[in-house]
């Protein structure tokens, strides 16, 4: 389902991270069916959120590009 949104916006490749209940790291929400939640290759399952652009983008509530990410990365 947000596959097909993003697509209609204009959007590739999109990612949704949550934060854990302490607030520390940023898990991915991925995979369908049986191998749901395994981690992907291009993408790790779980990011930091102290000293990390996606956790700045989580604490700060903005988005944030990602520096030479060449067509777009971004995080929020």
């Amino acid at each position: 389902m947000v596959r097909e949104h993003a697509g209609r916006a204009g959007l590739n490749d999109v990612l949704i991270h949550v934060a854990d209940l302490q607030e520390e790291r940023l898990r991915l929400l991925a995979g369908r069916g049986l191998d749901a939640g395994r981690e992907s290759v291009s993408h790790p399952d779980e990011l930091m959120v102290d000293g990390t652009l996606p956790g700045r983008a989580y604490e700060t509530i903005k988005e944030l590009p990602e520096a030479g990410a060449g067509a777009g990365r971004w995080y929020r």
